[in-house]
């Protein structure tokens, strides 16, 4: 993986590139086929296949808003595993959120955000909201569409942070299997690193 930062007038802009390999296998000797005498098993140990693929993305941060598009499996690489084919699929993410500060209520910070997940066929998007008190307290709500409801409750403490949420299931899936939902808790420390500023030559013609 390799990233870029650039510092522009709206914030600071990141741009990404991951390469990988998708490595498969079938193991035929696990195989318990009805007809023993297959043609595509009888004789087969195992086959794999590895396929290349890379990933594109960029993001853009300021202090009152994110934004970030990003693209998996470009290539949409395909493969034959025996007489099996399969092929990765593109898929889309796009995520988005503003922080909204008010003079009024200057202990607070809302902040609603946006995730969408895509492979054009079946897509994914996530509503979330976060209310901050003193940079120290935090809670929220999550809706998933047509699966899950999360709320979430957090604390942070000079470099420690602990949060829990809760997960509800909405979806008719998840009522029929009778989910009651999961929880989830978060612990998190902040290491504080000095990092010693080299200094920069001028960018500007004054100092050619």
């Amino acid at each position: 993986s390799y990233s870029y930062h650039l510092d522009i007038d709206y914030g600071t802009l990141g741009l990404g590139l991951k390469l990988g390999f998708a490595d498969k296998t079938i193991d035929f000797t696990q195989f318990k086929p009805i007809n023993e005498g297959d043609p595509s098993l009888v004789g087969k140990a195992d086959d794999n296949a590895m396929l290349f693929d890379f990933s594109l993305g960029g993001y853009l941060s300021h202090d009152q808003y994110y934004a970030g598009l990003s693209v998996s499996q470009m290539r949409q690489a395909s493969g034959t595993i025996g007489q099996a084919g399969y092929k990765l699929k593109r898929h889309y993410y796009l995520t988005g959120g503003y922080t909204f500060r008010f003079p009024s209520l200057p202990a607070y910070e809302f902040t609603p955000s946006l995730f969408v997940k895509s492979d054009l066929t079946s897509t994914q998007l996530d509503i979330n909201t976060l209310v901050t008190y003193n940079q120290k307290f935090w809670g929220g709500l999550s809706y998933r569409l047509n699966d899950a409801m999360v709320a979430m409750v957090g604390l942070k403490i000079d470099q420690y942070s602990v949060g829990y949420a809760y997960d509800f299931t909405i979806s008719p899936m998840g009522r029929n299997g009778r989910s009651f939902g999961s929880h989830e808790i978060m612990l998190r420390y902040c290491f504080q690193l000095e990092v010693e500023k080299l200094p920069q030559p001028h960018r500007t013609v004054r100092f050619l």
